[in-house]
């Protein structure tokens, strides 16, 4: 992909235009990753995890409850 393409391409990083596009299409695509599984989430769909908080059920991803 282009994202892992310019994380390796040392000419890149060096210009700022360059790292600032990289930049915002990192946070772009974080946005949607975590909005994709949020509609999965309220869908119930691929949740793998159940957490009860007393009378609560709420569905989960794994994935997002692991990551850092």
């Amino acid at each position: 992909s282009s994202l892992s393409s310019g994380l390796n391409n040392p000419d890149m990083l060096k210009d700022c235009s360059s790292l600032n596009k990289l930049l915002i299409e990192l946070n772009t695509h974080a946005k949607l990753v975590l909005t994709n599984l949020n509609t999965l989430r309220k869908q119930k769909e691929l949740c793998d995890v159940l957490l009860i908080i007393g009378q609560s059920k709420i569905p989960a991803h794994r994935a997002v409850l692991s990551g850092e």
